[in-house]
């Protein structure tokens, strides 16, 4: 709904803005997400952004927390590590928005919306229960045996395009042990995903990573998805102006196959 509003305020509301105005809407509209996070927090006012910071410091701010130079360092690093990836729904949705005209803010809008259901953003609240429901060491690998044995992948674990393991991961793993203090214990957490390859062949994914790093930063748990949204903006926005480089409507075929009849 921000980002709708914010392209009917600025009279934005086709592709008619030139080329180089989708790098600054896309950092406006970014600012804007992260003094509106402010309303979420503890403190329920918007955080004002500060132009000369990075979006890494005002985003941590924003979730109540003071801007360090390794926070800021790991913070920024998330960003960078989800910006992009492929062509998920999310990309997808941005992509044919923008081959059929429509303005930066409603693709972004878009990109949201098909971004949000429980196996994007949403998945990163399964990976958090998984972790610190029952954190005990023992009782996280029960639970992945259990979830093994009913045929389950365990929340967080196992990527189709990385049967080795995540490098995503890995970065925002090695990010989060730095980090971790007495409040989350990321010996514990680094200790199941080496028995997790080990014993089950099976590795951590960006999200188990984004947890943790959230879990190690102390921001609040739904910051997570957040943090994914905000990153992929900016990812989004150069898939925006690639598209308007290409020529025509982005559409793509159906292949009508009639349903058998019953008897036949």
């Amino acid at each position: 709904m921000l980002a709708l509003q914010l392209g009917r305020a600025s009279g934005r509301a086709a592709a008619s803005d030139p080329a180089g105005a989708v790098a600054h809407d896309a950092r406006f509209l970014i600012c804007a997400v992260a003094e509106a996070i402010g309303y979420l927090g503890s403190g329920r006012v918007p955080t004002r952004p500060n132009p000369s910071e990075p979006i890494a410091s005002n985003l941590l701010r924003a979730f109540g927390r003071e801007s360090s130079p390794e926070r800021v360092h790991a913070m920024n690093a998330a960003l960078v590590l989800l910006a992009d990836h492929e062509l998920p729904p999310g990309t997808l949705a941005v992509r044919a928005a923008a081959s059929g005209g429509a303005s930066l803010f409603d693709c972004i809008a878009v990109g949201i919306c098909a971004s949000a259901g429980t196996e994007i953003a949403r998945h990163y609240e399964v990976v958090d229960r998984f972790i610190t429901a029952r954190p005990a060491a023992a009782a996280l690998r029960e639970k992945a045996l259990r979830l093994h044995a009913h045929g389950q992948r365990i929340p967080g674990f196992t990527h189709p395009l990385y049967p080795r393991g995540d490098p995503r991961a890995r970065c925002l793993l090695s990010l989060a042990a730095e980090l971790s203090g007495n409040a989350f214990n990321m010996d514990r957490v680094a200790a199941f995903v080496r028995w997790a390859q080990e014993e089950l062949g099976d590795h951590p994914r960006h999200e188990f990573g984004v947890v943790c790093l959230v879990r190690a930063l102390g921001l609040p748990v739904w910051s997570a998805g957040v943090i994914f949204l905000v990153a992929r903006m900016a990812g989004w926005a150069a898939h925006v102006q690639e598209q308007r480089g290409a020529t025509g409507l982005w559409r793509p075929r159906a292949r009508y196959v009639p349903t058998p009849e019953r008897g036949s």
